[in-house]
């Protein structure tokens, strides 16, 4: 991913460093982390519950849906960035599992 920023900001069109557009570069690195943070535990209860080949399987479901999600972004501009954060901590919820 950080690899990637540099590309992903040209290519939607947007300069992360302006003071308007830092909290979009934030949220793009660390939302992913954020939400592991919050939903290993859970995820891992709920795995202890139901089995966890089956929180695997989702897991992998999600994961593999919100990355396609993700990599399908048509839009410009801060639309496209908030498209990007939020298909990130949607995929971020298939890795918890």
């Amino acid at each position: 991913m950080l690899l990637a920023l540099p590309d992903i900001f040209r290519g939607v069109g947007i300069n992360p460093l302006t003071p308007g557009n830092t909290s979009l570069l934030l949220w793009l690195i660390m939302g992913y982390m954020v939400a592991t943070a919050v939903l290993v535990v859970g995820f891992g209860r709920l795995g202890d519950m139901y089995g966890r080949v089956k929180m695997y399987n989702a897991g992998f479901a999600i994961f593999t849906v919100f990355s396609v999600l993700l990599a399908v972004t048509w839009m410009q501009s801060t639309l496209a960035v908030m498209w990007t954060i939020v298909m990130r901590i949607l995929q971020c919820a298939g890795g918890a599992c």
